[in-house]
């Protein structure tokens, strides 16, 4: 790999990675070792340990979460505040305190309240997403997560939304260990993330193995779906504290599942009108809108009577004792 443009860190450096070459503690901004003097490559503003572009999440997702601290200061922000992302943000920002040192882990186009909010370092799989992340962002690290290491305790928070169904279940129980690692004493993890639903509807939908494979698990890469109960066994045995959960989409799903399987219009005629109405219903900026924040209600109050493992979204809270 060639060293591509540098990054000025202005001579303060922030020991933050551990050097893949010696040992020794990288610079989470320049790159550059203080024990051996080697440095990561960088491109434009991103430390690239990773030479290539993945074949499957380069460019894949790039989407900004654009709601900033000025939407934050109007009465309408903090109305909306609670159903963006199925209220992910606003568990972070009640979570953890201003000022924190935050990892965002698959982080995308990043968000602009955590770079205003935090000091955040950035990590993806895709170049281009944290060449798109916000300029408040410190640290964008181009990098598998399995394979990166941070010093211990180098964070206050980690979060991470979408990212953790992208494992398999042995990579998710080995991130989960170095998380801990990674974050102080009494820090905080915060993850929203993709399950495997055994609700009434998606057992319908296993029924055709080959269909499901491809229209949930292949469409969007989420190899490692797993049932809620699964998942918080891994973080219990991690020795991770849960102090806030919540089971998200129990019967009702969110638009983009509607069109996920309409290939199954082909075997079955009421998948295909079904898919067809969630269609219209979200080219419809207004009612696509009023859906998503009607569904969130419904999720967090009567939704919450239906089994957990129904869910197939789980947003939770941990803490590391």
């Amino acid at each position: 790999m060639e060293i591509g443009n540098s990054i000025d860190c202005g001579n303060v450096h922030d020991p933050l990675i551990l050097c893949p070459y010696c040992g020794g503690s990288l610079c989470g901004k320049c790159g550059v070792c203080s024990v051996c003097g080697q440095v990561v490559p960088s491109e434009d503003g991103v430390l690239r340990f990773l030479g290539g572009k993945d074949a499957f999440y380069e460019g894949a997702y790039r989407a900004q979460v654009h709601f900033n601290r000025n939407a934050l200061k109007h009465p309408l922000g903090k109305l909306i505040l609670p159903f963006i992302n199925f209220g992910y943000i606003k568990l972070i920002l009640d979570t953890v305190p201003p000022g924190s040192r935050v990892l965002e882990l698959g982080c995308g186009g990043g968000m602009q309240l955590a770079g205003e909010h935090y000091i955040v370092s950035a990590l993806d799989l895709s170049l281009s997403s944290l060449k798109g992340t916000p300029s408040s962002y410190k640290n964008k690290i181009h990098a598998n997560a399995l394979e990166v290491e941070f010093l211990p305790g180098s964070f206050d928070a980690v979060f991470g939304s979408c990212f953790f169904e992208h494992l398999a279940h042995a990579h998710k129980r080995a991130l989960i260990e170095k998380i801990f690692r990674w974050l102080r004493p009494g820090g905080h993890l915060i993850m929203l993330f993709d399950t495997e639903s055994l609700n009434p509807f998606f057992e319908w939908l296993r029924k055709a193995p080959v269909l499901y494979r491809q229209c949930i698990v292949e469409h969007d890469g989420h190899v490692g779906l797993e049932p809620v109960s699964i998942n918080l066994k891994l973080f219990r045995e991690q020795g991770f504290e849960e102090i806030r959960g919540i089971g998200l989409n129990r019967t009702l799903q969110h638009l983009p599942v509607y069109a996920w399987i309409a290939p199954y219009g082909q075997v079955n005629r009421s998948i295909s009108v079904l898919s067809r109405f969630f269609d219209r219903i979200g080219r419809n900026i207004l009612i696509s809108r009023m859906y998503t924040a009607s569904l969130h209600i419904w999720d967090i109050s009567l939704g919450r009577l239906f089994p957990l493992d129904w869910s197939r979204l789980y947003l939770g809270c941990w803490r590391r004792p």
